[in-house]
């Protein structure tokens, strides 16, 4: 017995030795920090507000940015791209993302400015949340009035929308790229090129929808230089999480014999949950490297709670 208890003393001190010289490198010393701030931060709570809010702002999100298109562009492009967005965005079932699209847009029908207003108003929540847990994230406090937060909220709204018609920009310039074949390749290469052209498509896309809040959602301007550790974070975590994910719920543990005709729903919900916590951890790692040696033991001082908007 005592031999025993000797040896795990002796496994417990060596893994101590261990993390504590790992934690002594830089990106690992910065990741843990990251996660110890999250925790404080009460990251999973905020989490799940973002997936709730999330959820609810989704439909009315789609139906104005569908609206928007179709003054933009003919209306079978534009449904086409930003279905295509959406069903890369979620990894559930491409044919229920479609369906649910395509019942929406159907009888919603045509649109006008004030419609679509209105639309992006109810969106405005999902901003709302996102909003607020990024900046306490941050450790940024509201400088404007609160009743001036819907507004800014809603200007948000409307500023991500511009965002994402920008990504659709890049699918075009992806789809002419993966078609281009070289005649020194063999067909083998050919095909990889393809599908690396593809998965980059994607990577951009979220990149840059990633930057895109991290840039506008501040209270405080942050330059590129701060944001890029956490938006390569994010993008290639969400990335990856979209195929890992996608394996879960269809091989490892299917949610269809659980929850039923409403696996679906749960499957986007937890989907929304994972994003957020990426993207509140995102944002715990900008703060972290934005602190300055001194600072680096604690969190920022400066807080300000805020009600539920």
């Amino acid at each position: 017995m005592a031999a025993r208890t000797h040896l795990f003393e002796a496994v417990y001190t060596s893994l101590q030795r261990f993390a504590k010289r790992l934690s002594k490198r830089p990106v690992i010393s910065a990741l843990t920090r990251a996660t110890l701030r999250g925790q404080k931060n009460k990251q999973k709570d905020m989490a799940a507000s973002i997936a709730y809010f999330t959820f609810l702002s989704l439909f009315p999100m789609i139906l104005g940015l569908f609206a928007i298109a179709g003054q933009l562009l003919k209306a079978e492009e534009a449904q086409e791209r930003l279905t295509e967005f959406f069903i890369n965005l979620f990894p559930v079932s491409s044919d229920y993302v479609e369906s649910n699209i395509e019942s929406l847009v159907h009888l919603r029908g045509a649109m006008g400015v004030l419609s679509v207003v209105l639309l992006m108003w109810s969106a405005k929540k999902m901003v709302s949340a996102i909003r607020r847990s990024i900046n306490e994230a941050l450790g940024f406090s509201r400088p404007f009035a609160l009743y001036l937060s819907p507004l800014r909220d809603f200007g948000l709204t409307l500023g991500i929308a511009v965002i994402v018609f920008l990504t659709l920009t890049v699918t075009p310039i992806i789809e002419v790229l993966s078609k281009f074949e070289l005649s020194f390749f063999s067909d083998q290469w050919n095909a990889f090129f393809n599908v690396v052209s593809s998965l980059l498509g994607r990577f951009i896309g979220s990149a840059i929808l990633i930057a895109a809040i991290y840039l506008m959602v501040p209270f405080r301007r942050l330059t590129l230089g701060d944001i890029i550790p956490g938006v390569l974070f994010a993008t290639l975590a969400i990335e990856f999480g979209k195929e890992l994910f996608s394996i879960y719920i269809t091989q490892v543990s299917p949610l269809q014999p659980v929850y039923g005709s409403v696996s679906t729903v749960i499957a986007t919900l937890i989907w929304l949950y994972f994003s957020a916590r990426i993207l509140l951890f995102g944002s715990e790692l900008i703060a972290v490297l934005r602190m300055t040696p001194d600072s680096k033991s604690s969190l920022p001082e400066e807080r300000q709670n805020e009600d539920s908007d």
